[in-house]
């Protein structure tokens, strides 16, 4: 009988709160990542969205319906393509509302 082959990473898998600390982006600016005690927790029933301080959350709820499309993609993602967005603006530096792809959104700059 042959042995089955498990790959590495699977044999040795475990829950995020074995692995280290846990740790997310801000849901809204993309800053982070952070650990999760230092961000605020919202709960919409199902989902869990984190955020790095109180002014993101409030933007998030006056604007969150505005930006479908743009906050269905996960905040790895769009913090890369804010990234890449301030790179070709040139630097970088500053904060303001920026337009990516017809989607206006707040741009904090990490400190």
């Amino acid at each position: 009988m042959q042995a089955l082959f498990i790959p590495k990473r699977l044999r040795d898998w475990q829950p995020e709160h074995m692995r280290g600390t846990p740790r997310r982006r801000c849901h809204w600016c993309t800053s982070g990542p952070h650990r999760l005690d230092e961000l605020v927790q919202v709960l919409e029933s199902p989902m869990r969205f984190y955020f790095c301080k109180d002014a993101c959350v409030l933007l998030w709820r006056q604007n969150r319906h505005d930006h479908v499309e743009w906050l269905r993609e996960g905040a790895g993602v769009r913090a890369e393509i804010l990234s890449r967005y301030r790179n070709a603006e040139g630097g970088g530096s500053g904060s303001g509302v920026r337009s990516v792809d017809n989607v206006e959104v707040s741009v904090q700059e990490d400190s």
